[in-house]
């Protein structure tokens, strides 16, 4: 799954860039990556009710990152992705 725009991590651009969650649905890891010139500083996980289940944060702008899902039960989540400026969200199934 894909969503778009996120902004331009070399601080610059603009125009719509992609965010991407796979496989989706995902088992007990999931591949998040930050398409063109965009990254991310935090991801989160949080349940359909809005409750965090998960957060990581990174010392530097990331577009790529492995997310271990293993304690998490079946269900629909969203990730989101923050990149030092706003929160892009995207929902993705755990199996």
């Amino acid at each position: 799954m894909t969503v778009g725009p996120v902004p331009n991590c070399d601080g610059g651009g603009g125009g719509p860039i992609l965010l991407r969650i796979s496989p989706n649905p995902a088992g007990s890891s999931a591949n998040v990556e930050a398409l063109e010139n965009t990254c991310f500083i935090r991801l989160r996980i949080l349940d359909r009710f809005g409750n965090l289940k998960k957060e990581w944060s990174y010392p530097t702008n990331s577009k790529r990152a492995l997310i271990n899902l293993n304690n998490l039960p079946q269900g629909v989540y969203f990730l989101k992705a923050f990149d030092g400026t706003s929160w892009r969200t995207i929902s993705f199934i755990k199996q």
